[in-house]
């Protein structure tokens, strides 16, 4: 299926097919639109994310108080400026300037938020059918 804006359902599968982008959109979501918000200062929220997750990669333990080292928090920096807010940026749900280092949610087109649905269908039928297919959030 494609929509107006071009997307399809696989264009969707293929900007939330990484765990990262995910936690990306939904922190970024989680603030309503309020502005843009310094990359770094995602950065930390993502790999605080990760760590109580126990996500990406990490060897560190996730510590008590919810904080992550400054190595951590670059690494998720750093692959954020070049992977996964270019490739959010390129589908028009996020705002990124590399050069003011900042970040802003634009939302989902009407052709995204219809192939969640159907994502979101599928997943609910899979389920009911007893499918062992983990989908994860």
């Amino acid at each position: 299926m494609t929509t107006a804006r071009g997307e399809t359902t696989d264009d969707v599968f293929a900007l939330l097919g990484h765990r990262r982008r995910r936690a990306v959109l939904r922190y970024l979501r989680s603030r309503n639109g309020i502005g843009d918000l310094e990359v770094e200062r995602l950065a930390a929220a993502v790999a605080s994310m990760e760590a109580a997750r126990g996500g990406e990669g990490s060897t560190e333990a996730a510590p008590t108080d919810g904080s992550v080292g400054p190595a951590v928090v670059e690494q998720v920096s750093i692959a954020l400026a070049h992977v996964h807010l270019p490739k959010l940026a390129d589908s028009g749900v996020v705002d990124y300037d590399p050069d003011a280092g900042t970040v802003r949610f634009e939302g989902f087109g009407p052709g995204t938020v219809e192939s969640l649905r159907r994502i979101e269908c599928l997943a609910g039928e899979l389920a009911a059918a007893g499918d062992s297919t983990r989908v994860s959030g």
